[in-house]
């Protein structure tokens, strides 16, 4: 395997990676947050097929691999923790390590047979010293330097189970101690699923669809842009008035981390098959911030289950276009 995501494709007996910067470069990924091997895929069916993150580490023609009974099918775990890992590192992505809490979709354990050693292994092993017990076997794959792992997850979607608020809270205060920088339980929202085979899919919508040799963002993907580069930003009161029920507005600030100034932003979502005409005004923003460049971008299409693909990815765009005269109320047609 190689020890990176490399400059151009690199064709071995096991994988071949593409190079992430030209994805970038296509798909504008910037992905802020890239969960590894999350959801069905680490519970299992059953607990005997979960993923087990010790056994997709090493040499991969030594992996024994494990058959993924959600999905149907065999992996070999050639893409495992450490690959995934150097993923979110080469797209510049802060990993999220979902790992298995004794928790299946058939079967589960109970919390007091149950202790988190397979979760402190798989963080010491991702941020752990090169000289330390799993820290050396990352070193040892060419990785000495510890992975910027800041974020686990306990689990996938299993609230509903018999045993998931203990098991949640019991790991959660466990890890507490020994990580002193650990925060409180947050919250998130991730994208699912974010890739998908163009061969393989069952699951709609994706975000990004790929093949052997092309790759698309899907109108999800472009809408999922829209909240990225939001990220962060403060909420301000903002008024709807409209005879419309399809109609959903918001305003915010937000900082951009590309030239550190600050913006402001007007969403609008319509809903229905008709396009709604309507005015926007802005109070309290100064004049010169105004007349400084306004622009608004459309993501809309004439048909409501039209899709981008490999013979015409560029279908269903963000389509950014100046507005003149900002200074001025705004009258737009809001499309579906």
């Amino acid at each position: 395997m190689p020890s990176s995501i490399m400059e151009s494709p690199i064709w071995t007996d096991s994988s071949a990676t593409v190079h992430c910067r030209e994805i970038r470069k296509n798909n504008a990924v910037g992905i802020l947050r890239n969960g590894k091997r999350g959801g069905c895929f680490v519970e299992g069916e059953w607990l005997r097929n979960a993923f087990r993150w010790k056994e997709s580490i090493g040499p991969w023609e030594e992996r024994p691999g494990h058959f993924g009974d959600v999905w149907m099918y065999w992996t070999d775990d050639g893409l495992g923790y450490f690959e995934f890992l150097q993923l979110s590192e080469d797209l510049g992505a802060r990993p999220i390590w979902v790992f298995n809490n004794g928790i299946s979709h058939r079967d589960e354990v109970d919390t007091t047979t149950v202790a988190p050693f397979e979760a402190l292994d798989g963080l010491e092993f991702a941020r752990g010293a090169s000289d330390s017990k799993w820290g050396s076997v990352r070193a040892a794959m060419g990785h000495p330097e510890p992975f910027d792992l800041k974020y686990v997850a306990v689990g996938n979607e299993d609230c509903w189970k018999k045993n998931y608020r203990d098991e949640r809270i019991r790991k959660f205060q466990f890890l507490r101690p020994l990580f002193l920088h650990c925060s409180d339980i947050v919250e998130m929202a991730s994208y699912a699923t974010l890739f998908v085979n163009a061969n393989d899919r069952r699951w709609n919508p994706d975000a990004i669809v790929f093949n052997s040799s092309m790759h698309y963002g899907t109108p999800s993907y472009w809408v999922q842009k829209f909240f990225r580069e939001s990220s962060g930003a403060t909420l301000l009161d903002a008024k709807l008035q409209t005879n419309s029920s399809s109609l959903v507005a918001s305003a915010i600030t937000w900082t951009s981390s590309v030239d550190g100034e600050t913006y402001l932003r007007i969403k609008i979502v319509n809903f229905g098959d008709r396009q709604v005409s309507l005015k926007v005004s802005v109070d309290g923003l100064g004049l010169n911030s105004l007349l400084s460049g306004s622009t608004k971008t459309v993501l809309t299409s004439s048909n409501v289950m039209d899709e981008n693909s490999f013979t015409d990815p560029n279908k269903n765009l963000q389509q950014p276009e100046e507005i003149q005269k900002p200074e001025e109320i705004q009258r737009f047609n809001v499309v579906r």
